[in-house]
């Protein structure tokens, strides 16, 4: 993983740990919300959807498909430390 992208798992993983299920976490993400806010911070680093997928993972993070949403959507699921 790229230095910078370390950089990024840090600051994420300061902020909010794993959750275990949908019921505990606080926050719920997209890859594609991952990556927008991101890039919105640094445009230069333009993080691919697959960089976002592996460092959430490397980070002991997982995605499931959300219950009570219309149609199949996968969220990271997340607690606010």
């Amino acid at each position: 993983m790229k230095k910078e992208m370390n950089d990024y798992k840090q600051a994420i993983t300061e902020r909010y740990s794993p959750a275990r299920t949908v019921e505990e976490s606080t926050h719920r993400l997209s890859t594609e919300e991952i990556c927008a806010a991101i890039n919105k911070i640094n445009p230069g680093v333009d993080i691919s959807a697959s960089e976002v997928y592996d460092l959430m993972k490397s980070a002991g993070f997982r995605f499931v498909a959300v219950p009570g949403t219309i149609g199949l959507q996968f969220k990271w699921i997340l607690i606010e430390k």
